[in-house]
């Protein structure tokens, strides 16, 4: 099982399946219209077919460096394959200003000659737009063709056979079979399709195949990369190896101390790092080489706070070192999941005025998105960002590169430095040589901490090994002298006595083995044969005494180092007492940091990554100078492309994009030779292993076809997910998984296909946080088992009554809930529902349920005054959030909301898919479902906790739901069931 090459092909292979699946026509360039559409006779436009057949030949000859066709080399082809759309959909609005939409949701496949004559293709199964199946994940998508399920059941439809091997199905046939694949799929034949708000139109439209520029183009570059010659990749080849590994726990207790110091930067002040956050930041930089780390981050436990620091601490780390600046990439795998990592890295939070503004002028943020090209300036507003490609970029960083900025940026630099250091500075150079010195003293401070901190808890630990009483020994406290004195006292007593003939009675009245009897006069412990020997009593006295003196002096070492840096904690290596410190935190309702490591993140660790950025700016200002008036950035070769990533990282060491953008910005030009017009040719290719650390983001959504080609850029990799969330939208069948996987001899035998399931490898049913926890080297204890990689437990966001329900429906009670019950003062309860009366009307391929809207509105109508006096809000939008599971009802709420006078764009509106990583402080969801319905219902699908879990857990203080509550029945073992069982249920009056 273990072929990379045939792991690399097969996810190619699945990728290029599912790919096969969407249709973006606003990218193909020669798209054809006819205003027949009739195929059940097998022609097109003579015209539209030579220029289709032309063009397709001039690509083909133009991809081998042939332009001209008189050539000898000059390839000529008679047809080629193209794709029909046999109707169009028109949104019905009578809104004139409304931007006029257009969906082909229904493709067919077909070979067409340069006389317009058509034939089958040899794959017959037509093209069914994944966009538009549910389920959907995308926010702003509420048409729904069919589903995944009725396609899955149209894909066993027996497809036509032709009458010799070598020959395809004759036109008749192949029109039958697809009509009788949309029948399945649509309840209704190609030319009586119709859906609700949207006008049928029965024109055609086609291009070539070729033209289809796929979403996915730049993964499948890299693919093909990969698939012809690749360097040794340590990483991508760590991950796709199905075998089970060996595996260790992550850091606990002495690790916490021993490995306080390798913790360099704190983005933020706001918040410390939580204990399991801690256990996460410290395993990953004790780990192994080219790590890869899986996370798994249920809902609210910090995951922002964890990669901010992750992140600050490879910035300081890189500065201390005075390497080059850290290239890192933050990925997922859609563009709210993307938004939200820029987010938390524009708006880091800093009580440090002066030193958390940056040095040089207009500009912000720590993370710099890499959009597509089509990104328009409206999305792109107060971001920082960088498009194009290897040829020419434009955005923030580039508008930053000229002479007359740097200039500027110097000056604005030197000012604000002399400023903060209270000196006059003239020289950008001798100031970058200064940050990082004060850099490195900070950690010098931190390497300190763990000396005097180590030193003052083995010498406790040792003392209070020597006093034999539990009651007198003494806490992990400053110590208090005048104990010591005692102590010391008694010990030089016994010294003193060392020649005195009762010597050794002396001894025993005051020290007694664990065998012995202890007298009223015990204070010591000794062992036994010691006791017996006089010299030994001796020497035993003397190192108990130069015991007690290191103590003494690693207690003033560290009382002084803690009054330098004002810290208040006391150090500690018990994760038991750590967790014990967090819960009288809850207990008071206090949570301001007051213990040891919380205290260094906020003060030490933040301020390090603070002087890091300005560093970095120094840095970058010098380098830029360089670049400009230099070669060494010119070109697109790999040193001048690597160059240019790691000048630009000094401002933003965290670049982010989907995995459908990023591969195309990291690749390099390499010359090839020359044409047969002379001109140069050149290949272009992957910058393996350059990308510092890759950064995966809500891992738990995105399929491994998907994210795979991505490990082969980057040194270590940091995945965080949650398999209790949402899952991926897989495209591909089962049926179709098991022949890719066969076709390239991955299936040993019929256990294989359960065995990589198990391991998150399919790309039918697999997810990228499934396979890197496979990877991982950790696994963390939890009760009776292992769970593979590392876990955030400690849970923020929710009322303890919300998480309650999420940790019984998907965590087994893991999960630490931190933010306490509700307040005696909370606007509403924590967990209620109304029941409504209402129809579940299907419309489609979806639901909705009018009384629910209604129901929804007066509601708001009702409580607007109580949720603006409660939160102190005059729009109450923005503290609200609205889930329901159909695409259907989310257009009605959102009609019924905008005609009630709401701003609709400003409430977290939409399907469960859309909205995980968003939190809202009320949470409203519609369930859609009524009595009469039968099946199962959608959030109880194979019994998973997964649309539950998101929905619930989106609501910070209220979770309020709205719905026929018979159906939630709390006498199944379903998720819904658990829920009514958290429920108080509510009638809603008029």
């Amino acid at each position: 099982m273990n072929d990379e090459k045939n792991w690399l092909l097969y996810y190619k292979n699945s990728l290029f399946d599912s790919e096969n699946l969407a249709v973006d026509i606003a990218r193909i360039k020669h798209l054809y219209r006819q205003n027949s559409s009739d195929l059940s006779a097998p022609q097109l436009s003579e015209k539209h077919a030579t220029e289709l057949v032309d063009n397709e030949e001039r690509r083909i000859n133009r991809l081998r460096g042939v332009t001209k066709k008189d050539s000898t080399h000059w390839y000529e082809i008679t047809d080629t394959e193209i794709l029909i759309a046999p109707f169009y959909l028109e949104h019905d609005s009578e809104n004139t200003k409304f931007k006029q939409r257009i969906i082909h949701p229904f493709w067919i496949k077909a070979r067409i000659d340069r006389k317009g004559q058509l034939s089958a293709p040899k794959d017959l199964f037509p093209l069914i737009v994944r966009n538009y199946l549910a389920p959907i994940a995308d926010v702003k998508n509420d048409f729904i063709f069919s589903s995944i399920d009725a396609v899955s059941e149209a894909q066993l439809i027996e497809t036509p056979e032709p009458e010799y091997e070598d020959e395809t199905v004759g036109w008749d046939s192949y029109w039958s079979y697809v009509n009788e694949v949309f029948q399945t799929i649509c309840y209704s034949s190609v030319y009586h399709y119709k859906t609700a708000k949207y006008f049928t139109r029965y024109k055609l439209t086609y291009f070539a195949v070729s033209s289809k520029i796929s979403t996915a183009k730049s993964i499948l570059f890299l693919y093909d990369n990969l698939l012809d010659a690749a360097p040794e990749l340590p990483l991508l080849s760590k991950l796709i190896t199905p075998e089970d590994r060996l595996r260790k726990d992550p850091v606990t207790d002495e690790g916490f101390l021993y490995y306080n110091h390798l913790h360099l930067g704190q983005m933020s002040n706001e918040f410390p790092l939580s204990i399991s956050q801690r256990k996460t930041l410290l395993s990953y930089l004790t780990g192994e080489e080219s790590p890869i780390m899986a996370v798994n981050g249920p809902p609210g436990t910090g995951k922002t706070t964890l990669l901010q620091s992750l992140v600050a601490t490879e910035v300081v780390k890189a500065a201390i070192r005075g390497e080059d600046a850290p290239v890192i990439l933050a990925c997922s795998n859609n563009n709210q999941a993307v938004t939200n990592i820029i987010d938390s890295f524009i708006n880091s939070v800093s009580t440090l005025e002066a030193l958390s503004k940056r040095w040089i002028p207009d500009f912000n943020g720590y993370a710099t998105y890499l959009p597509s090209g089509s990104k328009g300036d409206k999305a792109l507003k107060d971001i920082n960002y960088l498009k194009g490609n290897l040829f020419k970029h434009e955005g923030t960083l580039c508008e930053l590169e000229n002479h007359n900025y740097l200039y500027e940026a110097e000056q604005y630099f030197l000012e604000r430095y002399n400023s903060y250091f209270d000196i006059d500075e003239t020289s950008l150079e001798d100031a970058c040589v200064h940050l990082q010195e004060e850099i490195i003293a900070i950690e010098d401070q931190l390497i300190d901490s763990v000396k005097y901190s180590n030193d003052f808890l083995t010498g406790l630990k040792t003392l209070n090994n020597l006093l034999y009483h539990p009651e007198d020994q003494l806490p992990n406290a400053p110590i208090d002298i005048r104990t010591l004195h005692n102590i010391r006292t008694s010990l030089n007593e016994l010294k003193a006595a060392k020649k005195s003939p009762d010597f050794l009675e002396r001894v025993a009245s005051y020290f007694c083995s664990n065998s012995g009897k202890p007298t009223a006069t015990t204070k010591f412990r000794i062992n036994e044969e010691t006791l017996a020997d006089a010299d030994a009593c001796f020497s035993y006295i003397k190192q108990q005494l130069a015991n007690i003196n290191l103590l003494q002096q690693a207690d003033h070492k560290l009382k002084n180092w803690k009054s330098e840096h004002e810290i208040e904690g006391h150090p500690f290596s018990s994760e038991t007492l750590m967790w014990e410190y967090e819960y009288e935190k809850i207990q008071e309702r206090d949570f301001a940091p007051r213990f040891f490591y919380d205290e260094i993140d906020l003060k030490l660790r933040h301020t390090a990554f603070l002087l890091a950025t300005h560093y970095w700016e120094a840095r970058w200002i010098l380098e830029t100078m360089d670049a400009l008036d230099g070669s060494s950035e010119r070109g697109t070769g790999e040193k001048a492309v690597t160059t240019k990533w790691k000048r630009r990282a000094m401002l933003t060491p965290c670049f982010v994009a989907t995995f459908y953008t990023a591969p195309s910005h990291f690749v390099y030009s390499q010359f090839r030779g020359e044409s047969e017009e002379g001109k140069p040719l050149f290949d272009y290719l992957p910058l393996y292993n350059f990308i510092d650390l890759l950064i995966i983001d809500e891992a738990g959504q995105v399929t491994p076809e998907v994210s795979i080609p991505l490990f082969s850029l980057a040194q270590q990799a940091f995945v965080v997910g949650d398999l209790k969330q949402i899952e991926p939208i897989w495209a591909i069948p089962p049926r179709i998984d098991l022949g890719n996987l066969s076709t390239v001899d991955l299936l040993e035998d019929e256990h294989t296909f359960d065995e990589l399931s198990r391991l998150g490898f399919l790309a039918s049913n697999g997810s990228i946080m499934k396979m890197t926890q496979n990877a991982c080297e950790y696994a963390t204890p939890l009760d009776d088992k292992l769970e593979n990689g590392l876990i955030l437990l400690e849970h923020r966001r929710c009322n303890d009554e919300i998480i309650g329900f999420c940790n019984e429906l998907a965590y087994g009670g893991i999960l630490k809930p931190m933010k306490g019950t509700a307040r005696d003062d909370q606007a509403f309860p924590s967990m209620i529902a109304y029941h409504v009366n209402g129809i579940s009307e299907r419309k489609y391929n979806s639901r909705c349920n009018l009384e629910e809207v209604k129901a929804i509105v007066l509601w708001l109508q009702q409580n607007k005054e109580v949720i603006q006096k409660a939160y102190g809000v005059a729009a109450i939008e923005e503290v609200l959030g609205i889930i329901t599971p159909f695409a259907s009802q989310k257009g009605e709420l959102a009609k019924a909301l905008t005609e009630a006078g709401y701003n609709i764009n400003n409430i977290k509106l939409g399907t469960v898919h859309a909205l995980q990583g968003a939190e809202r402080s009320i949470i409203l969801f519609s369930s859609v479902y009524s009595n009469e319905d039968e099946g199962t219902m959608f959030f109880d699908r194979d019994n998973k906790p997964n649309m539950l879990n998101v929905a619930v857990s989106r609501a910070k203080d209220s979770f309020i739901l709205f719905g026929d509550t018979r159906v939630f029945d709390a006498n199944q073992n379903t998720p819904s069931g658990l829920l009514r069982k958290h429920l108080n249920v509510y009638e809603l009056t008029n």
